[in-house]
């Protein structure tokens, strides 16, 4: 009979004893045993080691998650169906508009985003040290604005058109901790046209040399900003739900109260990887004895790779 592969020796009474070695985590014991007429008999069963702790001690590392180049593919297609479609055009003319808001009730201008189309969106955005770059190059830009204006008291509008063969944006998305919170941030952001084209309609030349003489940048603003609000859409449908902080899930009758504290933030030109500290705490529980604590393996595997 063994143990483990460890002879042990049986007592005539059928019995027997042995010490097995075991680390921190699940150790599976595997016993056969032998009778006398040689028939056999087999048992597993697992063990788990660790330290005791209370029930709202966090488990370190508890849980993780990889962000490989496949994944990122994914993020491509799916920035690429949101800048193609007309309902988030709308939603950012919503909340950017008014383009410029600028003079007086006599002499001024209110210039809105009206639409802004284009016939192929090409997105690339990858994994670098720190954090994430991005290039989009978007096809066939065609950016309407609506101007009303007044000019020595006397009010006009028109239509003012932004055509571009093609536009490009690039930045960064620098991703970090600080105490416990993820912080994001977009930096080195710039725009390009090629052969831009800006048909002003009637707006007066006054006006255009008051309020509007940047429109190029203007274009570029609300380009960088439909760019932007797709990135922040990945920020919130990913990173920020992943460690979203606490959320509650019923089980039976217990309430169980999930947490989750970022500890490890990494990304290199391979991908990303986030390691959270998490815990689990049961709403008047029965037994509140606390639970065995072990260090994560699966999260020291990852970071090795």
């Amino acid at each position: 009979s063994e143990v483990n592969g460890i002879p042990v020796i049986v007592r005539p009474d059928g019995t027997f004893q042995t010490l097995v070695s075991v680390d921190d985590g699940i150790t599976l014991i595997r016993t056969i045993a032998i009778d006398s007429d040689g028939n056999e008999g087999t048992d597993t069963r697992s063990v788990m080691a660790g330290n005791m702790v209370t029930p709202d001690t966090p488990a370190m590392d508890g849980a993780a998650g990889r962000l490989g180049r496949s994944t990122f593919e994914k993020i491509n297609k799916t920035i690429v169906n949101f800048l193609e479609s007309s309902d988030e055009i709308a939603k950012l003319a919503t909340s950017i508009n008014p383009l410029v808001d600028a003079g007086t009730d006599c002499n001024g201008v209110i210039l809105d985003l009206d639409s802004v189309e284009m016939s192929n969106a090409d997105v690339e955005v990858l994994p670098v040290d720190g954090g994430i770059s991005f290039r989009v190059v978007l096809d066939d830009v065609d950016v309407k604005m609506s101007a009303d204006f007044d000019l020595v008291c006397i009010g006009g509008s028109s239509g003012i058109r932004a055509q571009a063969a093609q536009a490009t944006v690039t930045g960064m998305m620098t991703i970090d901790l600080d105490r416990g919170s993820l912080i994001v941030e977009l930096t080195e952001i710039d725009s390009t046209f090629q052969d831009l084209d800006i048909d002003v309609g009637v707006v007066s030349s006054e006006i255009i040399e008051l309020f509007l003489w940047d429109l190029e940048g203007t274009a570029g603003k609300i380009v960088e900003s439909l760019i932007k609000s797709q990135i922040d859409k990945f920020v919130d449908s990913f990173l920020t739900d992943f460690i979203r902080g606490e959320w509650e899930v019923a089980v039976g009758d217990t309430a169980l109260v999930f947490g989750a504290t970022p500890t490890i933030v990494e990304f290199n030109d391979e991908g990303g990887f986030i390691a959270v500290d998490t815990t689990v705490t049961a709403k008047n529980p029965k037994d509140n004895s606390g639970y065995i604590s072990t260090p994560s393996e699966a999260i020291s595997r990852c970071l090795k790779r």
